[in-house]
C-alpha cells in the first residue's frame, strides 16, 4: 500500500486491519509520525518513497518477500492548488505510478487498485451553464474532459495502465473518488471550516455553493477501497462512448460517492442546523470567481459498484456530521 498516511489512507489501513489482513506499507521517514504507534506495530513500513521502486523492491526481497495479492496505490503528489497545475510533477506521478504496476506485476500481484478522481470528467459549473456538460449524473463510461494537469494526469494513468495491466495479466482497477469528508480532513476544507464555524456560533462565509455536490464519509470510502482488493468482481455490462477509453474484462473504473447530490449549499446549511445553529443567520453565502479548474459539479453515478461488490455507504451524512461536531466540542473543551 502507497499513501497510508493520507486522509483517505489511514482509514483504509484501519478498514485493512480490522478485516485481518497483513499489510506493506510504503511511507515516506518523515511522515510516520502521522500514523500512532498501535498502526505502525501492526503492519510492516518500507521507509521510502515513489521515486525509486526498484529501491523498495530491493527492500522486499532483502525481506523474503517476493509476491504480495493486491497493490492499494494512493500515493500523489501536486494535490493542492498549484502542484495541479504543474504538469511536472503530475508527469512524474503518471510515470511513478506505472513503474508501481509494472514492479506489482512481477511480484504475482493480483490486483492493482489505483486512487482516479472526479476531476478527470472535468465536468464544471460553468460548462453546465454553458450547455457543454448534461448535468445529469456522470457514468463511468463518459468522455473524459480533465481542465486541470492533475484531472489529465489521472486520466492518463487510466489509459496506460490499463493497457499495460492486460499485458501483465494484472487485474486493474481505477477508483473515480468524489469528495470525501470525516475526521482528520485538512482544516481549510468547506466541511471543516463549517463544523468550527457552526460549532463556535459564528457567522462564516462561503463562496456562492450554487453547484451540485456530492459527500461521502472517508470510512465509507475506505470499505469501498478493501471490499474491492477482496471480492470478485461481477462484470459490468457497460460499454464506453469513446475509443479513448479502455475497457477489458481485467480493467474497470468505479465511481465513488453516495450518490445523493444535493446543492452545496444545502450541505453546509445541514451542518449548523445540526449544531443547533440557525443558517440564514450564521451562514453567508459570497460571490467568488472561480479558480483555474472552474467550479466542480459533483454528479456520480454509483451504480456500477453496487453491482460489482454490493456496496452502499453505511454512513449518512446527517450521522458523520453529528460525530464531527462532538469532536470538535471536545477538542475546544481540552483547549
Amino acid at each position: 500500500m502507497t499513501g497510508g498516511t493520507s486522509f483517505l489512507g489511514k482509514s483504509v489501513l484501519r478498514e485493512l486491519l480490522w478485516g485481518g489482513h497483513e499489510v506493506i506499507a510504503l511511507i515516506r521517514p518523515l511522515s510516520m509520525c502521522k500514523l500512532g504507534a498501535e498502526v505502525i506495530r501492526q503492519i510492516r513500513v518500507l521507509p521510502g518513497d515513489m521515486s525509486d521502486i526498484e529501491a523498495v523492491g530491493k527492500q522486499l526481497r532483502e525481506e523474503g518477500i517476493h509476491r504480495f495479492d493486491a497493490c492499494i496505490h494512493l500515493a500523489w503528489s501536486g494535490v493542492g492548488a498549484d502542484g495541479r497545475m504543474n504538469r511536472g510533477i503530475q508527469d512524474e506521478n503518471v510515470r511513478a505510478t506505472l513503474n508501481l504496476l509494472r514492479f506489482s506485476a512481477d511480484c504475482s500481484c493480483g490486483r492493482f487498485l489505483f486512487s482516479g478522481s472526479q476531476a478527470e470528467y472535468g465536468v464544471t459549473l460553468e460548462r453546465v451553464q454553458q450547455g457543454l456538460c448534461s448535468g445529469a449524473p456522470i457514468r463511468e463510461e463518459a468522455v473524459c474532459r480533465p481542465i486541470s494537469e492533475y484531472g489529465k494526469a489521472k486520466l492518463r494513468v487510466w489509459k496506460e495502465a490499463s493497457s499495460l495491466a492486460a499485458e501483465r495479466k494484472l487485474r486493474y482497477c481505477h477508483l473515480r473518488i468524489f469528495s470525501l469528508y470525516g475526521s482528520g480532513d485538512h482544516e481549510t476544507t468547506l466541511i471543516s471550516t463549517a463544523v468550527r464555524g457552526a460549532t463556535a456560533g459564528e457567522v462564516t462565509t462561503f463562496g456562492p455553493c450554487r453547484q451540485q455536490w456530492d459527500f461521502l464519509h472517508v470510512d465509507d470510502c475506505a470499505r469501498a477501497v478493501v471490499r474491492l482488493t477482496e471480492e470478485p468482481l461481477v462484470p459490468a455490462e457497460r460499454k464506453p462512448v469513446s475509443d479513448r477509453e479502455p475497457d477489458s474484462a481485467g480493467s474497470s473504473v468505479y465511481n465513488i460517492g453516495s450518490g445523493q447530490p444535493r446543492p452545496l449549499c444545502a450541505f453546509v446549511r445541514e451542518v449548523f442546523a445540526l449544531a443547533n445553529r440557525n443558517p440564514e443567520t450564521c451562514c453567508r453565502f459570497a460571490k467568488r470567481p472561480a479558480g483555474p479548474e472552474g467550479t466542480p459539479y459533483l454528479m456520480p453515478d454509483c451504480s456500477k459498484l453496487r453491482e460489482a461488490i454490493g456496496w452502499r455507504p453505511e454512513i449518512s451524512f446527517e450521522a458523520g456530521i453529528r460525530g464531527l461536531l462532538k469532536q470538535e466540542v471536545r477538542m475546544e473543551k481540552q483547549e
